[in-house]
């Protein structure tokens, strides 16, 4: 927050408390998600392997594309709707 106050940048961090589970033993949870209409963009991000460690590795999607899932397959909606009604 105080970096978002300190720039005077708009937008809202939300601490998520929903756990995505990989199996019986293992899940992930978000440490915090930004949003900000103003860029009007997305970015996606997935759990990968560099180097034999674990990483994350993102997508950028913008204005006129469409987001779609890595782990859900066939899922697909747009950035411009998911902003329509916020910018």
């Amino acid at each position: 927050m105080r970096f978002l106050l300190e720039r005077n940048l708009s937008g809202e961090v939300h601490h998520p408390r929903e756990p995505i589970y990989k199996d019986d033993d293992t899940y992930l949870e978000p440490d915090m998600m930004y949003v900000s209409p103003t860029t009007v963009t997305i970015e996606v991000r997935h759990a990968a392997e560099h180097k034999g460690k674990p990483v994350w590795k993102g997508q950028s999607y913008s204005q006129g594309e469409m987001v779609e899932s890595r782990v859900l397959q066939g899922w697909r909606v747009s950035v411009d709707e998911l902003f329509e009604g916020l910018i």
